[in-house]
């Protein structure tokens, strides 16, 4: 992320591409979060966009977010979402899965990603990203899992 007074440009990496296209395969969605900050200091109350790494977001990029008056100039962030929307994009592109297959779920996208023919993943381990991971859960879960799963 860089900024000046009027835009902030962020890059989508190819290592969260790469993370996002193996998430998928295993159910699980990707979003990325672009704070609308322009200084460290602004972070604390920074408001949020969010993007899907999904199949459209296929390659590096960078964009730019320009500042007109008193709002952001949305129109050039790939795959854009919502704020509303993220609850239905999680609920409709999720695995359903018990705890046992969860764990086997994030062991596996951890392996794969190290183990990749990227040489820079072969080089540095896992890469400079972690990720932060939602699990989510119903009360009564059990049922609801035998229910969307079968």
């Amino acid at each position: 992320m860089t900024s000046n007074d009027n835009n902030i440009t962020f890059k989508i990496n190819y290592e969260l591409i790469l993370f996002a296209e193996q998430a998928r395969i295993l159910g699980i969605p990707v979003l990325a979060g672009y704070p609308l900050a322009r200084s460290i200091t602004q972070l604390n109350n920074a408001e949020f966009i969010y993007s899907k790494i999904d199949q459209e977001v296929s390659e590096e990029q960078s964009f730019i977010l320009e500042k007109n008056d008193d709002s952001w100039n949305r129109n050039t962030v790939p795959s854009l979402i919502n704020c509303s929307q993220i609850g239905i994009f999680i609920s409709e592109s999720s695995a359903y899965l018990n705890w046992e297959p969860v764990q086997d779920t994030l062991k596996n996208l951890k392996t794969n990603l190290r183990y990749s023919d990227s040489m820079f993943y072969f080089f540095r381990g896992f890469g400079r990203y972690t990720p932060l991971f939602f699990l989510l859960g119903n009360e009564g879960g059990q049922e609801l899992l035998t229910k969307k799963s079968s």
